[in-house]
């Protein structure tokens, strides 16, 4: 099989031109792979991302994702810095940590089942007094009661990110094809031989599948992830905020042009991206709680946007039963956090067959019956 344009096969064929899905393109071809990428929107960026760099705040217990995510938080200043230099394209970035402030009992309790976990692991954190988390960050409620400060989670521009990954992709030689939806896998005796695209078939020697949620959609292989909504809003101009928030039910972040961008937690709702008043309500009256503050300002926008997750809560990162088919989807919240370290792993994994750190955890074999 040749590819649309004639030529021979490709080495390495990804589905997805997300964040995941540029780094491990990008890494492939720094590896000296022949990439392609292929990506169903003409617009592949999610503008309304929190872009947080994180492992910590919502880990309850130490396990093989939290693993992979304290990988992904390593290696992001050496993957920004390297990104930056081959395209000039510097990734804003805050730092400051991360407050995870309680406002009641029981958000207490779950700090402190959180925080005894990570001491006895050594981890960096700071417990403090609703007082000092207030003194830190004007604008808190007066009744939160206790907070964690997480030193080592950080924020940056996705979007800006997203941006110079694209670039670099093309720098490395990747080429990028942009609103061209994959239509199918080609297979021949149970082992995948490429894609079928609207204008034709592409030769590849391995496929990764890394379209998030839309991973088992439009013809694509079928994959044990289910999209969860994240319902968004922006606020006008604040620039007094240093820290972002992280709270179970929503999050709040400082982005570069000081706006804040408040996001829910992931919710079931299928593919559905409408934003009801209700829920928007929701989102809002949870944000100012926290910090009343935030009910003064302006709100300049709204959305959702969909995230892929698993029933386990673990991501699908590597082979299947399909030979040549790689799966890397299913991060949730983390797409961001762990695409230093899914790029190097997978790419590790397309060369020699085995990576650095044991896959067999993400498995999408875990799921075929």
């Amino acid at each position: 099989m040749s590819d649309h344009h004639g030529r021979g096969p490709v080495d390495v064929a990804v589905v997805g031109a997300g964040i995941v899905g540029c780094a491990i393109a990008r890494e492939a071809a720094r590896a000296g792979a022949r990439v392609l990428l292929f990506e169903r929107s003409a617009q592949p960026s999610r503008p309304l991302h929190l872009g947080f760099v994180t492992a910590q705040c919502d880990a309850e217990s130490p396990d093989a994702f939290f693993d992979l995510r304290m990988r992904g938080r390593a290696a992001m200043p050496a993957f920004l810095e390297g990104l930056t230099s081959e395209t000039g394209l510097p990734v804003a970035q805050r730092s400051g940590g991360l407050l995870l402030p309680a406002a009641d009992l029981a958000e207490l309790e779950a700090l402190h089942a959180r925080a005894t976990w990570q001491r006895r692991a050594g981890l960096p954190f700071e417990s403090m007094t609703g007082g000092t988390a207030r003194e830190r960050e004007r604008g808190l409620s007066d009744d939160l009661v206790a907070a964690l400060h997480l030193p080592e989670e950080r924020g940056l521009d996705a979007a800006g990110l997203h941006n110079a990954l694209l670039h670099g992709c093309a720098e490395a030689g990747v080429e990028v094809h942009l609103a061209t939806p994959v239509l199918g896998v080609a297979r021949v005796a149970g082992a995948v031989t490429g894609l079928h695209i609207p204008e034709g078939s592409v030769a590849a020697g391995a496929v990764v599948l890394a379209a998030g949620a839309s991973c088992g959609v439009g013809g694509l292989p079928s994959a044990a992830v289910e999209p969860r909504r994240i319902t968004v809003a922006t606020l006008g101009q604040s620039r007094a905020m240093r820290h972002g928030l992280w709270h179970p039910a929503v999050r709040v972040a400082p982005l570069p042009d000081g706006r804040l961008l408040l996001a829910s937690a992931p919710e079931r709702a299928g593919f559905d991206t409408r934003v009801t008043a209700a829920r928007l309500g929701e989102l809002l009256a949870t944000a100012t709680r926290i910090a009343p503050g935030l009910g003064e300002l302006p709100v300049t926008g709204h959305g959702a946007t969909l995230v892929a997750t698993t029933s386990d809560g673990m991501p699908l990162l590597g082979s299947t039963d399909a030979v040549n088919l790689l799966y890397a989807t299913g991060f949730g919240e983390h797409d961001l956090t762990v695409a230093p370290a899914v790029a190097l792993l997978l790419v590790e994994y397309l060369q020699s067959g085995q990576a650095a750190t044991d896959l067999s955890p993400f498995s999408p074999l875990r799921f075929v019956a």
